[in-house]
């Protein structure tokens, strides 16, 4: 990603927040389990309600930003280009901004493929961090990370097919720490 869109994505994640202060509020540490780096165990539920592992294992790194002030993270992971059909790398990346004024996370996603952004809401607590908002195909999603431990923590994406009156969970993924030497 070029650096003006990187700086253009930043602009977009927080329009309205201040960066003047120095300690980071609680709700940032909520995410502090996930920083490092962490191979994806992914499965996906088929048409017919039954999960199937996603080949592959894609690569997360989630990192401190903006003096400790957010969270990039880093998606990459293989996929078919949509024109040839060829298997091509994906990129992806996230920028998580706390907005300490509404108790709240910004979240912008872009990937790779379809480069269209993706904006979500957060709600963060020592145990999970959820989000919610439309993905780059404009389908409402709730994602949520929980079961944090020092080696491993869980993720999931819902859908909702009746205007949010229930979710389904379509995918969910377990992630394990990437020892660094």
């Amino acid at each position: 990603m070029k650096r003006s869109a990187f700086i253009l994505v930043l602009l977009i994640a927080a329009p309205s927040l201040s960066f003047a202060q120095k300690t980071p509020p609680a709700q940032l540490q909520h995410f502090a389990p996930l920083i490092g780096t962490w191979k994806i165990d992914q499965q996906q539920m088929n048409q017919q309600g039954q999960w199937n592992p996603v080949p592959g294992h894609p690569e997360w790194k989630f990192e401190w930003a903006m003096d400790g002030q957010a969270v990039i993270d880093h998606w990459t992971t293989k996929g078919l280009d949509p024109v040839t059909k060829d298997s091509i790398p994906v990129h992806g990346i996230n920028l998580r901004v706390y907005d300490p004024k509404t108790d709240k996370w910004n979240i912008r996603w872009i990937e790779s493929i379809t480069r269209k952004y993706a904006t979500y809401e957060g709600s963060s607590s020592p145990e999970e961090f959820k989000m919610e908002g439309v993905n780059v195909a404009g389908r409402e999603a709730r994602i949520r990370f929980y079961d944090y431990e020092p080696e491993s923590f869980k993720w999931e994406l819902a859908w909702t097919f009746d205007q949010g009156k229930s979710w389904v969970v379509i995918s969910r993924m377990t992630g394990h720490r990437v020892k660094t030497k």
